[in-house]
């Protein structure tokens, strides 16, 4: 015997997301924005590093560009900035949401 369901409509009322939703979409997104920037910032390391005359040199360089302001330049140490921070972002995001997953529980 089939079971009698109502019909909701969709377009009147919204429907609130439950907190395992809204978990789950931050650490995904979390999750694509550090796997986008990882690869860049390891490239882009790897490049600085390659630019430099010696190795202890262009650790200084990479470890300036990652600690100083981010200021409107450009180059590999701006560019090298912005992916460590797009890393740290989606790390971030991701431990949101787990601990919004969490909180759900």
């Amino acid at each position: 015997m089939p079971r009698i369901r109502p019909e909701f409509d969709a377009g009147a009322r919204g429907r609130p997301t439950s907190l395992a939703t809204a978990g789950r979409v931050l650490t995904r997104a979390g999750t694509v924005v550090a796997l986008t920037a990882a690869p860049l910032a390891l490239v882009t390391f790897l490049l600085v590093l390659g630019d430099a005359p010696t190795m202890d040199a262009g650790l200084d360089s990479a470890v300036a560009a990652t600690t100083g302001p981010l200021a409107m330049g450009g180059g590999l140490g701006w560019l090298l900035h912005v992916a460590v921070l797009g890393v740290l972002a989606g790390t971030w995001v991701v431990g949101a949401g787990l601990v919004v997953s969490g909180l759900a529980d």
